[in-house]
Order: structure tokens, then C-alpha cells, then sequence
């Protein structure tokens, strides 16, 4: 089978059930040929042998007298009838001896290789039984001749040898040769036979199957055709339902694929529309990013990297459009991107325009196929004018904060002026006007002499007193004056003996030194914070001994309050669950632009760090080897 020709029979499937009807044909009627030529010849050898056998029979028995007597003529005359059939080639005959006595041919032309014995050559020894021997052409039949002619010879010929019969002694023997023409003839024309119907056979039957087959196949090379114009994306129209069998349910379910494909396809066309509205109008920079270069890029991306159209910008390097101390990071989160398949959100990247100006940016990628390929999705939004805004945005909350500071220390400053102003009139006028009542009744109770109303007097002038007292307590607490007068470790070692004689509490002061640079808007404040901070260890936590330690931090002052009272959970009060006092001092020290710190534990004792910043005109006086270098 030649290579076109299996080229051919692989892609026609109709020529390919052709070939294998036929091959089945062909082999089914050699089979048969062979199985019933062997049968006829078979047949046909056994009907040579037969007569073949009776021949020699016929011929025993007429030439018995002639070759006892060797007579030729009757011998010749006896061989007659045998030599004019058609299969008979010869007949010879012998006496015992085994010479020759007659030879005669029966065919006229016949060629083949027996040659008649000569007369007087030595023969074989004759036989004593009938002989059957198959040569190439001819099948040599010799048999004995006997002295006596034997009784029913045709039934012995036809139904073998009966019991009882004598036999005489052989006188010679019969030798016919027979030709196979005859046989071979048979043979052939079974053969012919069986071929010629073979043939008819495989034609009229090609016919038949041919036009089944391209009944299936044409269908087939239709739906083919369709489904190859499918594949390369060619309209298609419905493939014809010709049957109901498994090709019409195919060329069905052909034409819903095709269905579900246009369906498929025209959602697709509008899905892809929807998408590339969106791109195209969006307000944000997108683009596409292939093995470092630009492949696609919409109008915001054109006009974020400083184009005027897509096409300027593409096929451009990323990296010659980011700003060179961003490269790196752009590069490594890129790889992150397309190697290990993450996605980067929210990455500042600063762009480069076309003509050099640095655009900020933030920046979302994405792994992305495109083309066949991994490529990276990147969105990319411009926050230059919004970094703008939060500039200014911060600039304002610094100007505010300035107010705010310059605000605070203003009430702090209006209410320590508020406060010294109430202590003074109240030194000056309602002290002063106390005393003089105090010294006027002691005059009149010099005067009087009844003892109830010295009494009352008596009464008036404690109450007089406690009033005086109160006043000057009171004083004290709305403007110390030793806070203005002597600085704030005076003031606080002051209050600490105050609180010691008072209640018995020991409270130790330590201090760096440099606790007295404070400015007064913010020593007021504080002096009351440690005032509060004691109290509340003098009133709730039960304390015997509180340490206080006055320092400064570079430009921030330290005050560090620590009491062995009961403590509390300070994790379970926040804001004005702390009482009254602590939420006060937060106040106080959040107003001041500083910070307050609580440790506490119940039954450890409380600790308390307060600090605040130093003002502008304190720094200033700090000496230069105190004063820490300031930040840039």
C-alpha cells in the first residue's frame, strides 16, 4: 500500500469502508474457494480412484484369456472399450513374469511425462494386490490377474470382497494410467466460479454500501466543512437534520453549539464594548506592560505620561517613564507581579512626562494574559494635585495648630490673670475689710460687759477668722505667690511640706535642675496638675509616701508622680471615668500640647508622667551646652 493511497484511505472515511467491505469479501470467498476446493478435490479423487478401480476390474476379467494365452489381438480387443475414455491415457497388461504383452494409448496428444514400457523390458514383479499410485499429471491403477474369473465381480468391485470366494494364482497383472485433466478442469472451473461470483459479489454490493455510506458521509463532510469554519472563527450557518439516528442528534447538537456560540459571541462583542468604554473613559491611567514595554495604554494613561495620544507612548520602555528612585521598587514589585502571580495595590510611583515633568502617582497592578502572554494589568491614578491639596491641607492644620497652641496658652494665660486678679481683691479688699471688722469688734467687746452679748461677739469674730483663714487659703490657691516670686521646685517643694503637715505624708521631691525654665503659661498649669495628682494620692489611694521628680527632655518638661496607695485598674477608666481630677489634668496637659501617662495596678501603687513642651521663649534661654540640637 503506497503512501498517497494510505494518505487518502486515512482522510476518506467512505473509501476506507469500501476497502475493508471488499478485503472482508474477498477473504470470506477465498476461504470459502479453498475449503470447497479442497472438498471437490477430495470428491474428485475419489471418483478418479473409483474408476479407476473398476476399470481394472473390467479389464482383469476381459483379459484373462488373452493373457493366459498372450494374444495380442484379444488383448487389444479387450482394451478397446477402456482406451476410448476420455480420462483413460493407457492400459498395458503383463503376464505374470511381469513382461509386457499389450500397450495401447487411449489420448491422442497427450504430453505428458509417461512414456509407454518397452515390450521385452524387464517389468516390476507383478502385484498381488491392486496398486493405486499419483504422479504429477496421472494416477497409475495396477491390479493381479487371476487364473480363475471371479464370481459377482461387479458387487465385489462395488461392495468389496465376499467370504467364501477362492482365488486362483495370479497370471499377470493390469496397469491403467488416467489422466487429471479432468480432475484439474473441475478444480479450475470451481475456482473461476467462485471468483466470478466473488466479483459480482463485491461490485454489485460496492455499489450498495458505497451509496449507504455516502448517505452517512455526506452529512459528515458537511458538518465537517462547518465545524472547520467554526474553528477559524468564520460565520456558520445551522448544519440540515436529515435523520433522527446519531447524525441527525450530532448535526443537533452542531447547531446549539453553533447557537451558544453566536449567543456567546454577541455577549462577548458587548462585554468587550462595555470594557473598552470604560478604559477608553476612565479617568485613570491604564496600561498594559509586556517584558518591560508599553503595548497598550488609553487616553489618561497618554495624558498622565505627558502625550497626546496612545500612540506616542507605545512600545516605550516602563522604566524611562518612572522616576529613577522609584525604578527599583517598580521593578521588584513588577516581578512580584508576573512571577509570582500577586497583585500590588495602592504603590506610590512617580511618573516622568514626556517633556520632564515628575508626576506623583498611585499605582494598582495585576497579572494579565494578553496576546498569549503574561503581561502585567497597571492602574494608575494622579494624586499630584491632590498631594497639592494635602499640603496645604497640612499647612493649614499646622497654622491651626499654632492658633490652637497660641489659643491655649492665651486661656491660660487670661485665667492665671483672672486668677491673680481674684486673689488680689481678695487680699486687698475683702481681706483687708475682714481684719478691719475683726479689729472694730474687738474694740467693741472692750466696751461690753454682758456676758451673752460678749458671747456673740466671741462668735463673730472666729467666724471672722475662719472667713480670714479661708480667704487667704483661697488666695493661695488661685495665685501662689510663691510660684511668681521664688519659681515652680519652690512652689512644689512649698506645697509638698504643706501636704506633709497637713495629713502626714511624706511626699520626697527630686529634681535635675532644670525644672525652673518653664515658661509661665506653662508652669501655672503644671504646678496645679502635681497639685491635683497629690491630692487624689492624699484623698483616694491611701498612700504614705509620694515621690516626685521634676526634669526636662531635651525641649520637653518631665514631672514623674509616683504614690504606694492601693492603686487602681487603669485600663478599666478612660476619659472622665477616671474621676474628675485625672480627666482635669489631661485637660490641662492636652491643652499644653503635651502628654499624660498612667501605670497603675491595684494594690501597686500609681504612677504618673506628665509632660509638656517648653515654649519658644524658654528655648531660647537655655545655654548652648543644654540646649539639644534641634531637628532640621
Amino acid at each position: 500500500m503506497t503512501s498517497p493511497f494510505r494518505t487518502v484511505l486515512r482522510e476518506r472515511f467512505g473509501l476506507k469502508v469500501i476497502t475493508a467491505f471488499i478485503i472482508v469479501i474477498a477473504a470470506f470467498f477465498t476461504l470459502y474457494t479453498v475449503v470447497w476446493a479442497v472438498y471437490e478435490i477430495g470428491r474428485l479423487r475419489h471418483k478418479l480412484e473409483d474408476q479407476g478401480i473398476m476399470l481394472t476390474s473390467l479389464l482383469a476379467r476381459g483379459a484373462v484369456v488373452g493373457i493366459f494365452t498372450e494374444n495380442e489381438a484379444e488383448l487389444k480387443r479387450a482394451s478397446a472399450d477402456v482406451l476410448k475414455l476420455h480420462d483413460v491415457v493407457s492400459v498395458s497388461l503383463f503376464n505374470a513374469e511381469g513382461r509386457l504383452l499389450y500397450h495401447g494409448s487411449g489420448r491422442e496428444g497427450w504430453s505428458g511425462p509417461l512414456a509407454p514400457p518397452e515390450r521385452n523390458a524387464p517389468a516390476p514383479p507383478a502385484a498381488v494386490k491392486m496398486e493405486i499410485v499419483y504422479q504429477a499429471d496421472a494416477v497409475r491403477i495396477s491390479r493381479p490377474v487371476f487364473s480363475a474369473s471371479l464370481d459377482d465381480a461387479d458387487e465385489k468391485l462395488y461392495f468389496g470382497p465376499q467370504d467364501g470366494h477362492a482365488r486362483d494364482r495370479v497370471i499377470g497383472h493390469v496397469l491403467i494410467v488416467m489422466s487429471k485433466d479432468s480432475y484439474r478442469s473441475e478444480i479450475v472451473s470451481l475456482v473461476e466460479r467462485n471468483v466470478g461470483l466473488m466479483a459480482l459479489f463485491i461490485a454489485v454490493s460496492g455499489i450498495v454500501v458505497w451509496g449507504a455510506v455516502r448517505k452517512v458521509t455526506r452529512p459528515l463532510e458537511r458538518l465537517t466543512e462547518s465545524v472547520r469554519d467554526f474553528e477559524r472563527g468564520m460565520p456558520v450557518e445551522p448544519a440540515p437534520v436529515e435523520t433522527a439516528d446519531e447524525i441527525g442528534r450530532l448535526a443537533s447538537a452542531f447547531n446549539d453549539m453553533v447557537a451558544a456560540r453566536r449567543k456567546t459571541e454577541r455577549s462577548l462583542r458587548e462585554s468587550e464594548e462595555r470594557y473598552r468604554r470604560l478604559v477608553e473613559l476612565s479617568p485613570d491611567a491604564i496600561y498594559v506592560q509586556l517584558e518591560g514595554r508599553i503595548v497598550f495604554i488609553n487616553n489618561a494613561g497618554a495624558r498622565l505620561l505627558g502625550a497626546s495620544t496612545p500612540a506616542d507612548v507605545l512600545d516605550q520602555k516602563v522604566l524611562d517613564r518612572i522616576h529613577e528612585e522609584d525604578r527599583e521598587t517598580v521593578v521588584k514589585r513588577s516581578l512580584q507581579v508576573e512571577e509570582e502571580r500577586l497583585v500590588v495595590t495602592l504603590l506610590p510611583v512617580r511618573y516622568l512626562q514626556l517633556g520632564g515633568t515628575v508626576v506623583d502617582a498611585e499605582v494598582a497592578a495585576a497579572p494579565f494574559p494578553f496576546q498569549g502572554k503574561s503581561a502585567v494589568l497597571v492602574m494608575a491614578r494622579d494624586i499630584t494635585e491632590r498631594k497639592s491639596l494635602e499640603e496645604l491641607v497640612r499647612s493649614y492644620q499646622r497654622e491651626l495648630h499654632s492658633v490652637e497652641n497660641a489659643m491655649s496658652s492665651l486661656e491660660s494665660q487670661v485665667e492665671e490673670r483672672e486668677r491673680h486678679l481674684i486673689a488680689a481683691d481678695l487680699h486687698d479688699h475683702v481681706g483687708q475689710n475682714l481684719v478691719a471688722s475683726l479689729f472694730k469688734l474687738g474694740l467693741l467687746q472692750k466696751g461690753l460687759s454682758a456676758p451673752d452679748a460678749l458671747r456673740h461677739l466671741e462668735e463673730i469674730r472666729d467666724l471672722i477668722g475662719q472667713t480670714i483663714q479661708y480667704t487667704r487659703s483661697l488666695t493661695v490657691e488661685l495665685s501662689p505667690p510663691v510660684l511668681s516670686e521664688i519659681g515652680f521646685k519652690a512652689a512644689v517643694e512649698s506645697l509638698a511640706e504643706g501636704i506633709d503637715a497637713a495629713y502626714g505624708i511624706t511626699v520626697a521631691i527630686e529634681d535635675d535642675g532644670r525644672s525652673d525654665l518653664i515658661g509661665e503659661d506653662v508652669r501655672n498649669p503644671l504646678f496645679r496638675c502635681v497639685r491635683e495628682l497629690l491630692m487624689n494620692a492624699v484623698k483616694h489611694s491611701r498612700a504614705s509616701a509620694v515621690a516626685v521628680s521634676l526634669g526636662r527632655d531635651n525641649d520637653r518638661i518631665r514631672i514623674t508622680v509616683v504614690d504606694n496607695g492601693t492603686g487602681f485598674d487603669a485600663s478599666a477608666v478612660t476619659g472622665k471615668k477616671s474621676g474628675f481630677g485625672l480627666f482635669s489634668v489631661r485637660e490641662r496637659i492636652k491643652r499644653l500640647g503635651g502628654s499624660c501617662r498612667i501605670e497603675s495596678g491595684p494594690g501597686s501603687g500609681t504612677k504618673v508622667v506628665l509632660e509638656a513642651p517648653l515654649k519658644e521663649d524658654i528655648q531660647d534661654k537655655i545655654p548652648a551646652s543644654d540646649a539639644p540640637e534641634r531637628k532640621k
